[in-house]
């Protein structure tokens, strides 16, 4: 009970980080994937047809190693060419921002980024969608 208590608990969401798991549920399809920080993530399945690219310890394949690449995605030290080729090898489609990010150590916002288009903001969560690479001729 006292954790439940909590402000910062991750056993619940934001009202921000709930509407954004909504406009995630509506924008996306059984093909998407979307990376948010594990907190976030783990609510991802129960949220339409989207699979998490980080979500529980036991439902995730390579956990520890996924969970270090979601730190660092959201670490203002990345440029986006390493953001990109992140995205592009695991087929990540959405990306869920929310201001648990910053304290997990981190400062990127994809609102930021022309490697993303948004799809829903708040003052403390966001969905973007991954934009497409540039054909390369």
């Amino acid at each position: 009970l006292i954790e439940l208590r909590r402000p910062a608990s991750e056993l619940y969401v934001t009202t921000d980080e709930s509407a954004a798991l909504d406009a995630l549920a509506f924008a996306t399809g059984p093909g998407d994937v979307a990376l948010a920080v594990e907190s976030v993530g783990r609510w991802v399945p129960n949220q339409g047809r989207t699979r998490a690219y980080l979500a529980h310890w036991a439902m995730t394949n390579q956990y520890l190693d996924r969970r270090q690449l979601v730190d660092r995605f959201f670490s203002a030290e990345v440029d986006d060419a390493w953001r990109a080729r992140l995205l592009a090898a695991d087929g990540v489609t959405y990306v869920v921002w929310t201001d648990r990010d910053r304290g997990a150590g981190g400062t990127f916002s994809p609102a930021a980024s022309p490697l993303f288009e948004p799809v829903y903001l708040a003052p403390t969560a966001g969905v973007f969608k991954v934009r497409p690479a540039p054909a390369s001729r």
